[in-house]
């Protein structure tokens, strides 16, 4: 038997062990070996990640206005995105509700970053071409396209 046999051979006698810790006990021709699984690992003392949030269900109107007066009360452009992350980490939006956070922002680059990050965060993306216009110039209007088609 040669070594890469032996090798898939104890792969095919542990995959089944990896289940639960025990022994395993494996004859081949060279002698019988005898294997202790343990399915702990250091994975196991890390948290498990936040569960999504269900899609299909848009930020409340209010909890909305809340997220566009804490945009509107920050002054930079840059320093507006760092309530959309973590708002956007949390929850859904409509296109509408998308095209309106985009007017908050003054310059083309933040307002593309601004769809960038609630890309994928839209529960009617049937009605992404409204984002479109919220745009002035075409190439940015064709960048956004680009960004909510996940390109």
């Amino acid at each position: 038997m040669t070594r890469h046999t032996l090798f898939a051979v104890c792969i095919l006698a542990l995959v089944p062990a990896l289940a639960s810790a025990q022994r395993v006990k494996i004859k081949t021709p060279q002698g019988n070996y005898s294997v202790e699984v343990d399915p702990g690992t250091d994975d196991d003392d890390r948290p498990a990640p936040a569960p999504a949030p269900a899609a299909g269900r848009a930020m409340g109107s209010a909890q909305f206005d809340k997220l566009v007066a804490a945009i509107e009360k920050t002054s930079f452009d840059e320093k507006k995105l760092i309530p959309l992350r973590s708002a956007a980490s949390a929850n859904w939006f409509t296109a509408a509700q998308v095209g309106r956070l985009v007017d908050l922002f003054s310059f083309g680059q933040q307002r593309l970053k601004c769809v960038e990050i609630v890309r994928g965060r839209i529960v009617d993306p049937e009605n992404n071409f409204t984002i479109y216009e919220h745009f002035t110039f075409s190439s940015e209007k064709d960048k956004a396209q680009k960004i909510l088609e996940g390109g």
